[in-house]
């Protein structure tokens, strides 16, 4: 979702689908990004800002939700290196 609207990208991986979608907004306006991760273990079962151990964490618990948190951190990644916070 992108002010407040949503569109489908037509992406096959999520690098191509990140690079669309910050290709239709300007970044100077971008604040924040968000991102739902399935699976938080007991660490995390609230919102947090990712930082390298959050990442770590999350990355441990990826047999726990194998079809959902590798990918979240794939599209997490791309969205990082696409806008520097």
């Amino acid at each position: 979702m992108v002010n407040g609207a949503s569109k489908r990208v037509d992406a096959q991986t999520y690098e191509d689908a990140i690079r669309v979608v910050m290709s239709t907004v300007d970044k100077s306006r971008i604040r924040a990004i968000g991102h739902r991760v399935v699976h938080g273990g007991e660490w995390y079962s609230r919102p947090v800002i990712i930082n390298n151990k959050v990442c770590r964490r999350i990355r441990s618990l990826c047999e726990l939700a194998p079809l959902h948190n590798k990918h979240n951190l794939q599209a997490y990644s791309h969205a990082r290196g696409s806008c520097r916070m």
